[in-house]
């Protein structure tokens, strides 16, 4: 008897204990990773790779890095880019993403005129000597003033 009072004991109990909890989610799958190359394509005319260079990595000097093996046929620093070509850049180079500003455009400077030939100085006693041997030929005084003497480097 004791043993169908166990054996009883032992069935209920297996009867009333919880159901084992399911196996929980698998965790999400990780984020793709990142492209390993920010991506520019060429916007303005007169962009260098090493404009670029400046601006997404912030060392003109990463030019050189930009140049094979991640850009083939890019060589040269100076070169004008085609407008459409694309430029990768490795990531961890990059500082900053927002798109880059048009070269300034070239503004020519207007030339400067030769210098005129150096008048001799006007005193109130009258004209000063000249290198000239024109000793007959002298102008009648200027009636307006002389310029302020100019200050600062010529």
């Amino acid at each position: 008897m004791r043993r169908l009072i166990l054996l009883c004991a032992l069935v209920l109990a297996i009867g009333c204990a919880k159901e084992a909890a399911p196996p929980p989610e698998p965790p999400p799958a990780p984020p793709p990773p990142p492209d390993p190359y920010f991506v520019y394509r060429v916007e303005h005319d007169g962009d260098t790779l090493g404009e670029i260079a400046r601006w997404y990595t912030g060392k003109y000097g990463n030019w050189q890095i930009l140049t094979k093996p991640v850009n083939q046929d890019l060589t040269q620093c100076c070169v004008k880019l085609e407008i459409g070509r694309e430029v990768k850049i490795p990531r961890h180079l990059v500082i900053r993403t927002d798109p880059m500003p048009a070269p300034p455009k070239a503004v020519s400077k207007p030339r400067t005129r030769a210098k005129a030939k150096a008048q001799p100085k006007v005193t109130e006693e009258g004209p000063a000597e000249s290198d000239e041997s024109g000793a007959g030929s002298e102008a009648p005084p200027s009636s307006e003033p002389a310029p302020p003497p100019i200050i600062g480097p010529k």
